[in-house]
């Protein structure tokens, strides 16, 4: 830590010595300490001098309103923990669908970095990506979904969305919100797995061993 008193070694001219400017200083770089005020005619090419003096080392610093250095107010990403907005619309949980399916949702967040729309289910391996993004959706179309293709079997659909504000202390880890429905592809009548004539629990047990394996 470093104290320099208002004076011929801590000065802003003209029109100082003191201008507001700090007289205590602590290692590190810091940002918005303090702010000069200056007439409304002070133009672009005029310019004030903050000069410090240390450890008999003198540093001239410029200051002017040049547009390189205009800084507006923002909040800190980093502080800020709301998580993003996640919501599947469309289609509901346990509903049927068919075809190319239109799926809608709601995606948000005051810094949203990024969404992707994703499916699992039946012999798909893993999460398939629909759709992904950057930009916010008020429920709005997130994606479609083409199920042409795809055997009659129970389907989960996640969505999720990250925020750029940093949660860890390497700066990997963001805010991210999932949202997950199930649904089932096909008509009723293709869940009939064991051609008893009804959907029972267990031809429900065929679809459940999809996400959680046999017994």
């Amino acid at each position: 830590m470093l104290d320099i008193p208002i004076g011929d070694a801590n000065r802003i001219e003209p029109g100082g010595p003191d201008q507001g400017q700090p007289t205590h200083f602590v290692p590190g770089r810091h940002k918005g300490v303090f702010t000069v005020t200056v007439p409304k005619t002070f133009t672009p090419a005029e310019r004030l001098t903050w000069t410090l003096t240390a450890n008999a080392r003198t540093t001239a610093i410029p200051l002017r309103l040049h547009p390189d250095y205009v800084l507006n107010p923002f909040q800190d990403v980093a502080v800020d923990n709301t998580p993003p907005i996640a919501e599947i619309t469309e289609p509901t949980a346990c509903s049927y669908v068919e075809g190319v399916v239109t799926v809608r949702g709601v995606v948000g967040d005051a810094h949203l970095d990024s969404w992707v729309l994703q499916f699992t289910g039946d012999g798909v391996h893993g999460w398939q990506t629909i759709a992904s993004g950057d930009g916010p959706a008020g429920a709005g179309v997130l994606g479609q979904w083409d199920t042409t293709n795809l055997p009659p079997c129970a389907y989960a659909l996640r969505l999720l969305v990250s925020d750029a504000a940093v949660v860890d202390c390497n700066g990997v880890i963001h805010n991210t919100s999932e949202y997950t429905v199930t649904v089932n592809v096909g008509f009723c009548g293709d869940f009939d797995v064991d051609d008893d004539g009804d959907v029972d629990l267990t031809d429900y047990s065929s679809f459940e061993n999809v996400f959680t394996g046999p017994n």
